[in-house]
């Protein structure tokens, strides 16, 4: 994945090279992994609260590009969350 990140940085010039992804409902998301030129280090240094760096995603449109990552979709921060992937992990995400 993270090849791929670079590969398409270095083809599109972006600032930004975010994964996307459909949420659970179905709403197209941008986010990690992600690559940040060197450029936007203030900014992301400038963050505060749980936001992340999806601010900075956001923020201009013209500056992202990204690559398709279906598993972005899943989240894994639970026990739970760990459980329910490795029952689906025959599913078409890890194919």
């Amino acid at each position: 994945m993270l090849a791929e990140i670079i590969a398409k940085q270095k083809q599109s010039g972006k600032a930004i090279v975010a994964c996307a992804f459909n949420s659970q409902s179905g709403e197209q998301i941008a986010g990690p992994p992600a690559y940040f030129a060197r450029e936007l280090f203030a900014e992301l240094l400038a963050l505060s609260g749980d936001s992340g760096a999806r601010k900075v995603v956001l923020a201009d449109a013209s500056r992202v590009t990204t690559v398709d990552f279906p598993a972005g979709a899943v989240d894994l921060d639970t026990r739970a969350d760990y459980e329910k992937v490795t029952a689906l992990r025959r599913s078409t995400f890890f194919k």
